[in-house]
């Protein structure tokens, strides 16, 4: 049986813009839940620095749904209430903040990347805290801590998906990638070649760069002296539009195809017109399909509280993992049943989910991975138009 979440158009119509934080001589709490009811959820998310739109876009999001959630009512008698910190991408920054959030006793922890997130668990598993993350997808299968749970792709096959696209819909079958020299680039740095020469084809140049780099100009010569007319992209919206900059400068212009991060609002500005014509991967349900449930309660609630945020994958990831809070709870404290952490984490597995705009998720014993399905979206005019269909992504080779 399904899992909605009741968190109908009417029911957030009074929505306000405004966001819970947490405040100060609040009631003690036993597993995340004071004696009033009110849940506390931890947001450690990138909130300043080259990457921040995407964990500012995690953080209203996620606050926006349960604020609705509050302001409809609450689920079954609880409410919520959010503590939110900035961990600058900084896997050190994000350790301090988990053990932080044991102290402060949260119900469940919500993060952005693999490596903030992997240096998060140490301080949380120990207590049995769920994690919710928007990290690579091939962590969370098998689950090494059955509360951690994913909406992410598993990245190899992310990276599989983008070769596939470039020789089968762009028919060319020598191109360049360019990858975050991190944790999370790591599986395409592997995933992309291997993908391209299983299929005929050649990588013709493969660079590394770190997401704190602010000159990538020399990235740029490597490229467009390989000769590639298309250059596959695993950087941050941030590492994109840069690269782009630096290609223009030097009167290099191949077509772009990136991975779902990049696509931001800020991507859009600091990109400008090397923006248009981009292909961008896309996993959640798209905006258009308005008679869709999770489209309608998303845009409805993201119109109000975060209108900035409502194109960006970041924020369309945390709708699903802020309505599999919502659902999660409502499921486990169905018949007056007291809300527990171990009740919730089987509230929200099964094999038949609709969560927010992710629906192609389902969390098993197997694998609390994310998404399966992707399809290929064109940049025109400022806007995402679909270039193919929704389909399952490739193994990677």
């Amino acid at each position: 049986m399904a899992i909605k979440p009741k968190l109908t158009i009417a029911a957030v119509a009074t929505l306000a813009a405004a966001s819970l934080a947490a405040c100060g001589g609040k009631e003690s709490t036993e597993g995340g839940i004071s004696g009033d009811k009110t849940i506390t959820i931890g947001i450690s998310s990138i909130q300043s620095g080259a990457a921040a739109s995407s964990g500012l876009s995690l953080k209203c999001t996620v606050e926006a749904y349960l604020d609705a959630a509050n302001k409809s009512g609450g689920i079954n008698g609880y409410t919520f209430e959010t503590i939110s910190r900035d961990h600058q991408y900084d896997p050190s920054r994000a350790a301090n903040i988990a053990r932080q959030f044991v102290s402060d006793d949260v119900f469940l922890m919500l993060t952005d990347g693999t490596a903030t997130m992997n240096a998060a668990l140490p301080a949380i598993k120990p207590r049995g805290i769920p994690i919710f993350a928007t990290a690579d997808g091939a962590v969370f299968t098998p689950p090494k801590y059955d509360a951690m749970f994913g909406i992410n792709p598993n990245y190899a096959r992310e990276a599989a998906g983008g070769a596939r696209f470039i020789i089968d819909e762009l028919h060319e079958t020598q191109t360049a990638i360019a990858y975050l020299n991190s944790e999370a680039g790591e599986p395409a740095a592997k995933a992309f070649p291997a993908y391209v020469e299983a299929h005929g084809g050649k990588v013709l140049a493969s660079e590394a760069i770190a997401s704190t780099s602010t000159d990538y100009t020399a990235q740029a010569n490597k490229l467009k002296a390989s000769g590639a007319k298309v250059v596959y992209s695993f950087l941050l919206d941030t590492g994109l539009a840069a690269l782009q900059k630096a290609s223009d400068s030097i009167g290099y212009h191949p077509t772009w195809v990136s991975w779902f991060p990049a696509y931001t609002p800020s991507y859009l500005d600091l990109a400008g017109p090397l923006a248009e014509g981009t292909y961008v991967s896309q996993f959640a349900t798209p905006l258009s399909e308005t008679s869709n449930e999770g489209v309608s309660t998303y845009l409805d609630i993201m119109q109000k509280a975060c209108p900035d945020a409502i194109t960006a994958q970041a924020a369309q990831s945390a709708s699903s993992f802020a309505a599999a809070i919502v659902a999660g709870v409502e499921k486990a404290t169905e018949g007056g049943a007291a809300l527990t952490r171990e009740g919730f984490i089987e509230a929200i597995k099964g094999e038949d989910q609709a969560y927010g705009l992710t629906p192609s998720v389902t969390w098993t014993d197997q694998t609390h991975a994310g998404a399966t399905k992707a399809a290929m979206y064109q940049i025109k005019g400022g806007k995402l138009v679909a270039i193919t269909r929704y389909d399952t992504l490739p193994e990677s080779e």
